[in-house]
């Protein structure tokens, strides 16, 4: 598994088989469709809540026949033709002939991931490695070199996922123990961590993996076994990713425009002054943005997990954040407005999605907490 921590770009378009280009759109939807009550009961009236499932690609760009929740995938035979291109059928089937299914395309960020097989042989689901990194046997540092010698789906350039990536295709809405993706369009797919090809910083036991039980984004020992996903496309440096102007931020790679200080702080010309508004409720963070969205005219609101999560430099920590944010703090979470799915004891509390800009793991808070531990909230909107 690679060493280097870098910073992945996702290009706009990709060509898979015969050219085939689509519109920029480098983030999905989480998923996520129920919206959480005051009482702490997830609904389905999401109307005017200020919650992930109010807006997003499942409010305005659902299309059950590509994948659930404005998700959108194309079959990819393992000749690299789509489904219905060439020899590719409209429908191909799973399995490992030329013109059968052996890869899935999002879309929506232009990756075209590995499936998982359940053949007992190096790609079945069930299999899991160590990260060290030194083609150890049982390593996954091995893993990339025989899919790439086998030329899955007609690709040579086959690599571990920086934890965005693979955090992009995580459906948020899906309730354990069923694992946290849409099964329709990657099969045979295990609830348990994967490892990605980002190594922690100042912590070289470390690397870190994105679980498909739980749906959050962390950092795991090398030595425990994880299973292994594998993407092809491009990657390389951000350079000039984000643009700022004023106390705003646009996002180059999503087309996001994010507040450039945290709620409670003010741009003063050289930094975010001032200190930043602790929301110990998730309900009152949501209001404040709300009423900021009213008073302003401008469209701010709280991010859901895969936006918040994509401002993350995982090659930083304390904090985990391109300078261009400054100011942000390293102690406790920012909300973001994704709820988790519920789970099958009715008893069990219900908790929001997080981010901690520490060293940027995506994990769960209580959506109401006693008062001892502060969330903080950074705004965004879309592009006008």
């Amino acid at each position: 598994m690679s060493r280097n921590l870098v910073r992945f770009v996702i290009a706009t378009t990709l060509a898979v088989g015969t050219a085939s280009a689509f519109a920029k759109n480098t983030l999905n939807d989480t998923g996520m469709l129920k919206c959480l009550d005051s009482s702490g009961t997830l609904t389905n009236n999401c109307a005017n809540t200020g919650q992930d499932g109010e807006f997003g690609r499942d409010v305005t760009t659902a299309s059950p026949g590509d994948g659930k929740a404005g998700f959108a995938f194309v079959r990819v035979c393992n000749s690299g033709e789509m489904a219905g291109q060439g020899n590719c059928p409209g429908q191909p089937i799973f399995g490992a002939l030329p013109d059968q299914w052996g890869c899935t395309l999002d879309k929506v960020t232009g990756l075209l991931w590995e499936l998982k097989t359940a053949d007992g042989g190096p790609r079945d689901h069930t299999k899991v490695y160590t990260n060290y990194g030194d083609k150890r046997a049982g390593d996954a540092s091995r893993y990339p070199k025989g899919v790439n010698r086998a030329g899955l789906c007609g690709r040579t350039n086959w690599r571990f996922p920086a934890p965005a990536e693979l955090l992009s295709i995580v459906d948020q809405g899906v309730i354990w123990p069923a694992p946290m993706i849409d099964s329709n369009w990657f099969p045979n797919t295990s609830a348990n961590g994967v490892w990605t090809g980002a190594d922690q910083v100042g912590i070289p036991e470390q690397a870190w993996d994105v679980s498909f039980a739980s749906g959050s984004v962390g950092t795991a020992q090398r030595y425990f076994q994880l299973g292994v996903r594998l993407v092809s496309k491009a990657a390389g440096i951000t350079a000039g990713r984000f643009t700022a102007i004023g106390d705003e931020v646009t996002d180059n790679l999503t087309g996001l425009i994010w507040r450039r200080c945290g709620e409670g702080q003010t741009w003063d010309g050289t930094a975010c002054a001032g200190d930043l508004t602790a929301f110990y409720a998730w309900h009152s963070a949501l209001a404040h943005a709300k009423a900021t969205a009213q008073s302003t005219g401008v469209g701010w609101r709280m991010p859901n997990a895969k936006e918040q999560f994509s401002i993350v430099d995982v090659a930083r920590s304390m904090p985990a954040i391109d300078p261009v944010f400054p100011n942000t703090s390293s102690d406790y979470c920012y909300w973001t407005s994704t709820s988790e799915s519920s789970q099958p004891d009715d008893a069990m509390p219900m908790f929001v999605r997080c981010v901690a800009f520490n060293e940027g793991r995506l994990s769960a808070a209580g959506f109401e907490d006693d008062g001892s531990n502060p969330r903080w909230m950074r705004l965004v909107r879309n592009a006008r």
